[in-house]
């Protein structure tokens, strides 16, 4: 073999790693825009709820009467998802004890207004779970008037009312999960 046929494989080989290397910078562009603009698609949603969530920790809470639904009012399905997350990790809430972190969980309200609305009825003559607090410990409540049993008045907007009715049983599936 010459230096000439030489010279022009090196030139060949030179020219098809030329071909290949654009090839490469092409594809990895077209990677390049698709990863952005899926990266883009993940971050509206997320602001939108961060957003939403600040608007709603702005927002100061009234406190309605104690054994009263209307707690829920307040009450967001991410409010509702972070206690479930706290119960599902093992952590445990009295409403005695549990009062300073309303602020930091707010479906702590509703939580407590169900446990406080269902305890009596649903385990009259058993055992108390310690990791709600018990009844016997706690001094006796006059029976609830019908008012406060009402999650709705006539009249309410349908959806709203559905909102609360959904808010309340994520709060009564909470307690059921944390007492047992």
């Amino acid at each position: 073999m010459g230096e000439v046929e030489q010279r022009v494989q090196l030139q060949e080989v030179e020219t098809k790693l030329q071909q290949h290397i654009a090839l490469a910078e092409e594809a990895l562009n077209k990677r390049k825009r698709c990863l952005s603009k899926q990266l883009s698609m993940c971050v509206a949603p997320r602001d939108i709820a961060w957003e939403r969530k600040k608007k709603q920790e702005g927002r100061t809470r009234t406190r309605t009467r104690r054994n009263s639904f209307h707690v829920c009012d307040d009450v967001t399905d991410d409010d509702l998802h972070e206690l479930k997350g706290c119960i599902e990790l093992g952590f445990g809430f009295n409403e005695e004890d549990g009062q300073t972190l309303c602020d930091t969980l707010p479906a702590l309200d509703l939580y407590f207004a169900v446990n406080r609305q269902l305890s009596p009825v649903s385990t009259p003559h058993s055992r108390p779970s310690s990791s709600f607090g018990s009844p016997t410990n706690a001094p006796s409540q006059p029976p609830p008037d019908s008012d406060s049993w009402k999650i709705c008045s006539p009249g309410d907007d349908p959806e709203h009312v559905k909102t609360k009715l959904r808010h309340w049983a994520q709060a009564v599936a909470c307690s059921v999960m944390q007492s047992h």
